[in-house]
């Protein structure tokens, strides 16, 4: 069985609420999720604790997030979050998969 990530941000507007949404229909077994300054991190509108919330958005917390949940793929929208993050994910072999926000 595939494993599933997702990675982006969780809030009440534009892609953050794509994730909430994306969230509750898909089997995802994890969420990396990015703090976005202009729009407050909203978890209660995941239906799940796993998670977890990079203040820094580092390499070294996505490192941590893929050690722990072995995703096979990961799942973002718009960008990956960070210039950085899909040449770790090919380093570990995982797969990546971007949704592009075309509303405009």
């Amino acid at each position: 069985m595939t494993r599933l990530a997702a990675v982006g941000f969780c809030n009440d507007s534009g892609v953050g609420r794509e994730l909430v949404s994306a969230v509750r229909q898909l089997p995802i077994s994890g969420i990396f999720l990015l703090e976005n300054p202009q729009k407050p991190t909203r978890l209660d509108l995941l239906q799940t604790s796993a998670y977890m919330v990079s203040r820094r958005g580092s390499t070294r917390d996505m490192d941590m997030f893929l050690d722990r949940q072995k995703p096979d793929v990961i799942l973002t929208w718009e960008g990956p979050g960070r210039p950085e993050f899909p040449r770790l994910w090919r380093s570990k072999g995982i797969r990546w998969v971007n949704v592009v926000h075309i509303d405009w």
